[in-house]
């Protein structure tokens, strides 16, 4: 099990006196920060992603997961003493993972940097003369990408893009008996942007 975990033996039922030898695996300490364009993320996700044992490779550890505080730090405290990668994920769906490292038993490695790529989130509303429009399909326009950014309008005309690439682009929507509308918006990085699209007949 992991680091500190107890471990049970089973002793056989014949033998009157049995030597074990039980070898303790002190659990490592990892520290370091989530950064995205330079910045410190808040609130990102980070775990331990094994990169030995074949039962564990890159699965997230026990206990191997916390959460970066307001100046994009974080602290593993009980990690195994293996080969292995940290990897980060903020709440708009940027991820990004360490270089491989080799934590020793009992001591901290601090000092491990995870750059995220800046990501975005667009909360839209498609409507038309003031009255929301529902069936329409919103697509962020991104040059290079060979599968476009997509999401579908709800009932009310409202449609989310999650973990999109930060920056300015446009904006493609249709909808049935409207003229497509395209429309250039900038998104922050690791920010919420909320943006209002009116449609014409």
């Amino acid at each position: 099990g992991p680091p500190g975990d107890p471990t049970q033996v089973t002793l056989p039922a014949d033998s009157t006196a049995t030597v074990v030898d039980i070898v303790l695996a002190l659990p490592a300490q990892v520290g370091g920060h989530v950064l995205s364009g330079g910045a410190p993320v808040a609130g990102a996700s980070v775990r331990v992603l094994s990169l030995v044992s074949a039962a564990r490779r890159g699965v997230a550890l026990p206990d191997g997961a916390t959460t970066t505080d307001a100046s994009g730090r974080f602290v593993l405290t009980r990690v195994w003493p293996e080969a292995l990668q940290v990897q980060a994920q903020t709440p708009l769906g940027g991820s990004g993972r360490s270089p491989t490292l080799h934590p020793s038993q009992g001591r901290r490695t601090e000092g491990v940097i995870i750059h995220i790529a800046a990501a975005a989130t667009l909360h839209g509303q498609v409507q038309a003369q003031g009255l929301r429009v529902a069936q329409c399909e919103a697509t962020l326009v991104v040059a290079g990408d060979v599968q476009p950014w997509q999401a579908r309008c709800d009932s009310l005309g409202r449609f989310d893009l999650v973990g999109v690439p930060a920056g300015r682009f446009d904006v493609q929507i249709r909808a049935a008996a409207y003229a497509p509308l395209r429309q250039s918006i900038h998104l922050p990085a690791n920010r919420d942007t909320h943006a209002v699209f009116d449609l014409t007949p």
